[in-house]
């Protein structure tokens, strides 16, 4: 699968995204970026922490993911798989990220990768949900300019 996507993570009916302004919500499949459009939704599993625990969660990355946006570097890909690994305890599919990466390798090969906090190997995951409360079903979502493909990432 190739194509240029952005996602975000759906939980509790409000979805979950990054970009250069770093976290925000919104209604789901409503992102707000100009000329993205709504491809797929993808079930990652089912949220096992409180409200509370989920609000603890995402102060922590509006707080770490402020002012580090970079298209091949740290992207909304990158934020959406972290909070996906820190939820439920799943990745996202490869090909999501696959022409970032690709971006990534031939950046740095001549010298103009992102540098620092922009750099995607420096995203960490503290742990995967504890045992359900609440139940809340969380879909990742695709929007796409072009592409799409309809798979599971776990089988939860």
């Amino acid at each position: 699968m190739t194509g240029a996507y952005h996602t975000g993570i759906e939980v509790g009916g409000r979805e979950y995204n990054f970009g250069g302004g770093g976290v925000w919500e919104c209604a789901p499949r409503q992102c707000g970026i100009p000329g993205v459009r709504y491809k797929t939704s993808i079930a990652v599993g089912t949220l096992k922490l409180n409200a509370a625990e989920f609000a603890q969660i995402l102060t922590k990355y509006r707080t770490e993911w402020v002012n580090c946006y970079d298209l091949v570097g740290r992207n909304c890909n990158d934020f959406s798989d972290a909070l996906c690994r820190e939820l439920v305890g799943c990745e996202l599919p490869p090909w999501i990220n696959r022409t970032a990466h690709l971006g990534t390798v031939i950046t740095a090969a001549i010298g103009k990768g992102p540098k620092g906090k922009y750099r995607r190997d420096n995203v960490t995951v503290n742990r995967v949900a504890s045992e359900p409360e609440s139940g809340n079903q969380s879909s990742f979502f695709s929007n796409a300019s072009y592409g799409s493909q309809s798979r599971s990432c776990c089988n939860f």
